[in-house]
């Protein structure tokens, strides 16, 4: 009996066991979560059950006066025990907001804009008036940039409007280039065989105020230009080989004029700088062979004219002589200590010239093709002379060069073909590339040991030419083909002080 109690007993413990673990099972299984979400003060805002790893769904964003909602304290995807999660905010911060008016000058209407502060506004549309060109919306005298000014006060923006204007005769035979600052400049003309012409001071509504460069390049045909007051610069070469043109005005708008900007205008005799001028590049007159007179507004602040001819201010560079005078000698005055570049280039009828021992400096091409000079003294004031600053001179025999001087730049002396001797003083240290190239009738040259460096073809087709070298060889600085023509050297000879 005992036995089967046992028994019995047994397989109630056994029913028992498996009945617990069929309830544990299923709980494990679909085991679930509190979630709560609460608000800044702790009211309950939404309770919910969440099974375990799925995500809880919050309420809607709840409010809170003075106050923006900007999200929950805690993560409530892949819930995996309860959880209470709070509303979190900031602040808010109250919204500046300023007027923007249009005053459009016109019929037309624009209703006036709010915005919120330093931030841009859309340009509306634009305005319309009658025999007008809308040019943009100012505040002040300033244009405003929509996309980059940001509103900081209660503004108005005025509509600017420029009269529509009837183009001159013949301008539309010009070519225009519209630059960055929304201004014309004349690029070209289309119509060489024109003989007068008159530049706009509009085109499409908007100013022109540049002549570019070589804009009327070798418009041979042309007789006069008028330029508007509109102009301020006048661009390199831009009337290089106008050689018709005898009659331009340079307005006094016009502040600069570039490098050979009246190039090879023969025809011209004289011209008038404006007292609005500020800077006159180099060469700017070059090969103008009957111009005469070149006069400058006594106002003018950075040039005068003495006797014709254009100086600095100062009087302390001459920058052009002008070179269709007929006088076949001229002295430059004591005031001056540079000569400009091409300040004589093509004077063909000076014969000789006097450089007072003021002058400190030759710049290139100073007397470049004038091929009536035949004497010229240097004075021992001159410590450089430029690029090609003779070349050309083929009536000048013989020049000294002083002590002064260290060395004689690139062709300096090139096709100076009535040059028979030149004497090179110790001072000097370099003679630059086709310094004396095609000067044919130099018979002697004396070296000094004092030049180290001789650039290539210094005496290129210098076929009658003995050089005497007081150094024993070739020095190292001396460029391989320095006598490329092979003219007859002797070396160590001894150059008498």
């Amino acid at each position: 009996m005992k036995k089967s109690i046992k028994i019995i007993s047994i397989l109630l413990i056994v029913c028992l066991l498996f009945i617990t673990s069929c309830n544990v099972i299923p709980n494990q299984a679909n085991s679930s979560y509190v979630v709560q979400f609460i608000d800044y003060d702790g009211s309950l805002l939404k309770e919910q059950k969440v099974e375990e790893g799925k995500s809880a769904i919050p309420p809607t964003d709840p409010t809170r006066e003075g106050y923006v909602f900007i999200g929950w304290d805690t993560e409530y995807t892949n819930v995996t025990s309860d959880l209470t999660i709070t509303a979190l905010y900031e602040k808010e911060i109250d919204t500046i907001t300023y007027t923007v008016i249009f005053n459009t000058n016109s019929d037309t209407i624009i209703d006036p804009i709010i915005v919120s502060e330093n931030q841009t506004i859309k340009e509306p549309l634009k305005p319309s008036k009658e025999g007008y060109i809308f040019e943009g919306w100012y505040l002040n005298e300033e244009k405003w940039d929509f996309e980059n000014n940001k509103v900081t006060a209660n503004i108005t923006l005025t509509a600017k409007w420029t009269e529509e204007i009837t183009l001159p005769e013949n301008s539309s035979d010009l070519e225009f280039t519209l630059k960055e600052n929304y201004e014309y400049e004349v690029t070209g003309l289309m119509n060489k065989s024109l003989t007068k012409l008159i530049i706009p001071e509009y085109y499409c509504g908007r100013k022109v105020t540049s002549i570019g460069d070589m804009a009327f390049y070798f418009c041979s045909s042309l007789t006069s230009i008028e330029i508007p007051n509109s102009v301020t610069s006048i661009g390199e070469g831009a009337f290089t080989g106008c050689y018709s043109l005898i009659s331009i005005e340079i307005p006094n708008s016009v502040t600069s004029i570039g490098d050979m900007a009246f190039s090879g205008c023969d025809s011209l005799t004289s011209i008038e700088i404006p007292n609005s001028v500020t800077s006159i590049r180099e060469r700017t007159f070059l090969s103008c062979t009957n111009l005469e007179n070149i006069n400058v507004d006594k106002n003018n602040l950075y040039y005068k004219s003495i006797d014709g001819n254009l100086y600095t201010k100062d009087g302390k560079t001459l920058i052009q002589y002008a070179i269709g005078k007929q006088q076949k000698t001229f002295i430059i005055p004591n005031s001056v200590t540079s000569i400009g570049e091409g300040a004589f280039e093509d004077c063909y009828s000076l014969t000789s010239i006097e450089i007072p021992n003021s002058v400190t400096s030759i710049g290139a091409y100073a007397f470049s093709d004038c091929d009536s000079l035949t004497s010229i003294e240097i004075p021992n004031s001159v410590t450089s002379i430029g690029d090609m600053a003779f070349s050309g001179c083929d009536s000048l025999t013989s020049i000294e060069i002083p002590n002064s001087v260290t060395s004689i730049e690139d062709r300096a002396f090139y096709w100076c073909s009535s040059l028979t001797s030149i004497e090179i003083p110790n001072s000097i240290t370099s003679i630059g590339e086709g310094a004396f190239s095609d000067c044919y009738n130099l018979t002697s040259i004396e070296i000094p040991n004092s030049v180290t460096s001789i650039g290539k073809g210094a005496f290129r087709y210098c076929f009658n030419l003995t050089i005497y070298c007081e150094s024993l060889s070739k020095p190292s600085g001396w460029d391989t083909y320095w006598n490329r023509d092979d003219c007859p050297v002797v070396w160590g000879y001894i150059v008498e002080e």
